[in-house]
């Protein structure tokens, strides 16, 4: 097992970062090179800018049991086909039984952009929002360990 980031804008690296460390798993941030990302312990790739750029490169990263974390659908739609493993940086488990939701969420959100109405502004993110990152980081690491 590998955890993987779509890391262009993770909010949660520094919390992947210690999971990782603390149970020796190997880790890879993947981002642009408009994008400056450190790491202690991870390795840190940086792939051209460009449209999906970042997401191919995680693709072709995969394999079965990995845990590729992200906020991209599309990406954690092409992820669970290799048999990775999905976290949302909203702390929500992706799998096979609610990926079908998330893609239609993004088809509508997209259609309402498209047609300039108004969408939600997401909240800020906050504590509960980290620490439910941390429980599911902690659990899908549990049940592949």
């Amino acid at each position: 097992m590998k955890i993987i980031v779509d890391a262009d804008a993770c909010p949660t690296k520094s919390i992947i970062e210690n999971a990782a460390t603390k149970k020796n798993i190997q880790l890879i941030f993947v981002c642009d090179n408009s994008h400056e990302i450190t790491s202690n312990y991870g390795k840190v790739i940086y792939v051209d800018k460009g449209n999906d750029n970042a997401d191919y490169k995680v693709i072709s990263m995969i394999e079965k049991d990995d845990l590729v974390i992200t906020q991209d659908y599309g990406l954690a739609s092409l992820a669970l086909v290799k048999g990775a493993k999905i976290l949302l940086n909203s702390g929500h488990i992706v799998d096979s039984n609610n990926i079908e939701s998330y893609l239609n969420y993004r088809y509508i959100s997209s259609k309402a952009r498209q047609a300039k109405m108004r969408t939600k502004n997401m909240p800020k993110r906050n504590f509960q929002d980290d620490e439910r990152f941390e429980n599911s980081l902690t659990k899908l690491i549990n049940e592949y360990k």
